[in-house]
């Protein structure tokens, strides 16, 4: 997991993807693998993601979030700052 660049999820409803995502970013939080995360989903609002605070679930339509969120990757990168993000 910490090596991985692009991860894609996908399957039919109530197969368990929300489950999945879920365990990966536990465990990877656990681990300290990232220091922020955001989500990006049309069911944001469900309870699905409820362990996401919702200042960081955006609608998956929302292009100006995920700029907003590669502006700031960007402006850390010429300050060197090092950061490991999660897009969901």
């Amino acid at each position: 997991l910490k090596d991985c660049a692009t991860m894609l999820i996908f399957g039919i409803p109530k197969s368990g993807k929300s489950n999945l995502i879920k365990s990966i970013v536990y465990h990877a939080a656990k681990k300290q693998y990232f220091d922020h995360c955001i989500l990006l989903s049309a069911t944001k609002d469900k309870t699905d993601y409820d362990y996401i605070d919702d200042k960081y679930k955006f609608d998956a339509s929302n292009i100006e979030a995920l700029q907003k969120y590669v502006n700031i990757c960007k402006e850390h990168n010429k300050r060197e700052v090092v950061t490991k993000g999660l897009i969901i």
